[in-house]
């Protein structure tokens, strides 16, 4: 009987050692690069022809392109600025274009 305790005692601490695993290695995804996370908001707004707080993420998302791709990102920043204002169809219209400069 005591040697069913024992073995049964092992068995546990084993169990508790080994546990669920090392779940610090497990790789995070990377974070979306700014074109990608331009072009997610874009077809937002091309969907559903409204235009509402994710002009915030595409004006951030236009400034972090400036410094791999200037170029692209000075000729959204000019769309941008015509898709703050506009509404509905022509929004859409706006991020369509913004989605061929991409």
């Amino acid at each position: 009987m005591r040697a069913l305790y024992r073995v049964s005692f092992l068995l546990l601490m084993f169990a508790m050692l080994i546990g669920c695993g090392d779940t610090s290695s497990t790789e995070k995804p990377a974070p979306p690069t700014a074109s990608d996370a331009i072009r997610r908001d874009l077809d937002y707004i091309v969907q559903n022809k409204i235009v509402g707080s994710e002009v915030i993420n595409i004006q951030e998302n236009i400034e972090r392109l400036k410094e791999t791709e200037p170029g692209k990102a000075a000729a959204l920043l000019v769309e941008f600025k015509k898709l703050d204002s506009a509404h509905g169809a022509k929004a859409a219209a706006i991020a369509k274009k913004m989605l061929e400069i991409l």
